[in-house]
């Protein structure tokens, strides 16, 4: 982390830390809130087990029908001995679940909760840029981050605590924590829970919010 003061002439004055590189604040403060942030735990990812074809390797099942596995390139460039540049040549392969690992005990899929999803530095800012408590929410319903714990506080005295996530809208009657068939198109979720249904306190009665890393 380091600290940083950013000003703009459309307004923005906030003040707080960031990760080298990073373009915004990840915890700060302005004239009208302050919040921080800590990491959180919750169950993001999920493993299918593909069905594959025995005669060909590339073919996996899905609700009774073979699809072909999707083959790119990825180039890796590396130094031998420390100084000769070299670029290794890999095969990778996705199929509609996401990124897919072929092993020697079977052929797995990966979903990951914000695949994709490259528009974070957007709600950063306009968590910075927020001029009230309902701006600086209204910022958290974009709800572009995987996850983090958030509290934050304005100068109205009003407190809030939120368990953020982009938690998966799963379909019930599995045990998602462990490997699913892949087979069965009904699991590939493609939404997430919204920010309003998730885990939050504002202003609880005890006057006073506390996270640490959590599940």
């Amino acid at each position: 982390w380091y600290e940083a003061h950013l000003q703009s002439g459309e307004g923005l004055n906030v003040m707080g830390g960031l990760f080298i590189g990073a373009p915004t604040l990840g915890v700060g403060f302005n004239e009208h809130h302050g919040w921080g942030a800590t990491v959180n735990q919750p169950d993001l990812v999920d493993v299918f087990v593909l069905d594959i074809d025995p005669d060909d390797e590339n073919r996996y099942r899905l609700d009774g029908e073979w699809r072909e596995l999707e083959a790119f390139e990825i180039r890796i460039k590396v130094k031998l001995w420390g100084w000769l540049p070299w670029t290794v040549k890999e095969t990778a392969y996705r199929s509609v679940h996401g990124p897919v690992m072929k092993t020697d005990h079977g052929t797995y899929a990966i979903r990951d909760a914000g695949m994709g999803e490259i528009r974070q530095v957007e709600q950063w800012l306009a968590m910075s840029a927020a001029r009230s408590f309902e701006e600086w929410r209204d910022a958290m319903r974009l709800h572009r981050f995987a996850s983090f714990n958030f509290v934050a506080a304005d100068s109205g005295g009003n407190i809030m605590f939120v368990h953020n996530s982009m938690t998966p809208n799963r379909v019930s009657g599995f045990d998602w924590s462990e490997y699913l068939p892949g087979d069965r198109k009904e699991l590939i979720w493609n939404s997430y829970l919204p920010f309003d249904a998730l885990p939050q306190l504002f202003n609880p009665q005890a006057g006073y919010v506390h996270s640490a890393n959590q599940t």
